[in-house]
């Protein structure tokens, strides 16, 4: 058994409300309820109102040259919400996969000689109902790098150079 606390109830409340907001329902409502009973004691009920989640009304990149849009939708996680997506979970807002979704990105550009690409931010900004959601994504692609010429220097007196080459997948 504990006291009651008001300001002990109302970080409580903050604390599933931040559960909520984490799983993308901006519009849920806790409400605490204190029901008295007999010997100074008190029931403490949480009623709540879970309100829909919030889904992603659009997706855009700012930055991108080299790739399209389309091209870095596919890539990613997050997908914009669709009527016919009712059992998908990727159409509604997590702002930790969003952050998963920037190092998604990183590993593209990475993978497409682009070493020194950055994610330079991720924004989410809701609707004034609380029900969608835009994602921006700030990206800054920088030079693009390509393997030129490869070779081996080789200071193994009777080492066969070709076994190295064949271990070697980068291609000129």
């Amino acid at each position: 058994y504990s006291l009651l606390d008001k300001q002990k109830l109302q970080q409580d409340v903050k604390k599933i409300q931040d559960i909520y907001l984490q799983t993308g329902r901006f519009l849920a409502k806790i409400e605490p309820k204190i029901i008295k009973r007999k010997s100074n004691r008190v029931d403490l009920i949480f009623e709540i109102s879970e309100g829909k989640k919030a889904k992603i009304g659009a997706i855009h990149f700012n930055g991108n040259k080299f790739f399209s849009d389309a091209q870095l939708k596919d890539e990613i996680t997050t997908k914009k919400s669709k009527w016919y997506k009712f059992l998908a979970s990727s159409d509604f807002y997590d702002k930790n996969r969003i952050a998963f979704d920037s190092e998604k990105l990183r590993r593209f550009y990475a993978n497409h000689g682009f070493i020194d690409f950055e994610a330079i931010s991720s924004i989410a900004q809701i609707d004034r109902l609380k029900q969608k959601f835009t994602i921006d994504f700030l990206v800054k692609e920088n030079t693009r790098y390509k393997t030129g010429k490869i070779s081996i220097a080789n200071h193994i007196d009777k080492f066969d150079e070709n076994l190295l080459k064949d271990a070697i997948s980068l291609k000129t």
